[in-house]
């Protein structure tokens, strides 16, 4: 959902106005996700990148700190030294440093040892401010870390949303460039269709197969099987591949269009071969009704009755990729098929 929240935001208010192409707001779609998903590429990266210069930075403070408590400990560890070193260089003995009972002798010592205290004391507190300094640098530091890795985490998100965005307009434009060629495939078929209707109808009652070919079996009963805007022609005995003759009557309808029993009785389901998704349905009149390409089917095997809906109209099996249509076959007393134009265009 956050994929199709955020594909919704992409493209500009302009397109709102502009003209009604399907394709190319696909197209724009499809453009403008591209664009979003590689702009959030880079601000994740910028991103990690930040972060990493912000690891540079407190390793750099953390052992700046190391070497400053180093010093600071050294320089208490000679303040003795040093005092000892400025009397020798003031020509006293080690021994008056520190058993000399001369009044001038002990005064002057004092002062010494202070001066020099004094200055180890003030540099020890110089880098102790300067460490205090640091550790707040340090401190600061760790909070923009932690607020850097959160934005890294927000950035990734967003750009595997926006890349989800981008997988979904290509299919979306997948899709309807397959649904416009359909239905371009089916307007082209359908005047041809249309053109030979009049000479088809013409000439009907003498195509087919002995026994049976342009017989109408229709009753009162019977129902159109497809429910909808549906056109047809009589392509009887048309060649068909693998040296095969077409033994039913194409009838052409949008997907999805409701397909019913054209009589009652009961039917069964088939998967698979040339007729894909199929029906067999064995009618109380005697008769054996075939309808195959389904887009899916409304419901199992069962009892049916007339003009009760058992499935949709589709392009499974061989006819995948073609127009959507259904493949109907009429086989009296459950024998060979006939003919089923002339049944089909009396009732439909």
């Amino acid at each position: 959902m956050m994929a199709v929240a955020a594909l919704a935001l992409l493209l500009p208010a302009q397109a709102a106005t502009a003209a009604r192409d399907p394709l190319a707001e696909a197209e724009a779609r499809v453009t403008a996700a591209r664009r979003a998903a590689n702009e959030a590429a880079q601000d994740y990266e910028e991103a990690q990148t930040r972060y990493w210069v912000l690891q540079d930075d407190i390793e750099q403070t953390r052992a700046a700190i190391g070497q400053i408590e180093s010093s600071a400990a050294g320089l208490r560890s000679l303040a003795q030294q040093r005092a000892v070193e400025a009397y020798t260089d003031s020509g006293l003995e080690i021994d008056a440093l520190v058993d000399g009972d001369d009044v001038l002798d002990a005064r002057r010592r004092n002062e010494l040892l202070e001066r020099v205290n004094e200055d180890g004391d003030n540099a020890v507190a110089r880098l102790g401010a300067l460490t205090e300094d640091l550790r707040v640098q340090e401190a600061n530091l760790n909070n923009q870390i932690a607020e850097q890795e959160q934005l890294v985490e927000q950035l990734k998100q967003r750009e595997a949303d926006l890349r989800d965005a981008v997988a979904a307009a290509e299919r979306a434009e997948a899709e309807l460039r397959e649904r416009l060629e359909r239905e371009r495939k089916a307007r082209e078929y359908q005047e041809r269709l249309r053109r030979a209707r009049a000479a088809a109808a013409a000439s009907s009652s003498g195509r087919g197969s002995a026994g049976g070919a342009g017989q109408i079996i229709a009753t009162g009963n019977w129902v159109c099987p497809v429910q909808g805007g549906a056109s047809f022609g009589d392509s009887w005995g048309a060649p068909r591949s693998g040296g095969r003759r077409h033994q039913g009557v194409d009838m052409m309808a949008s997907t999805g269009t409701p397909l019913v029993a054209v009589v009652s009785g009961s039917i069964q389901l088939r998967t698979g071969g040339l007729g894909g998704n199929a029906i067999w349905l064995s009618g109380s009149d005697g008769n054996t009704y075939y309808y195959a390409h389904l887009d899916d089917f409304a419901g199992g095997a069962r009892s049916v009755s007339a003009g009760e809906k058992i499935g949709t109209v589709g392009n499974t099996g061989n006819a995948r990729g073609g127009a959507s249509h259904l493949h109907f076959e009429i086989h009296p007393g459950g024998g060979r098929a006939i003919n089923p134009y002339p049944t089909v265009r009396a009732n439909c």
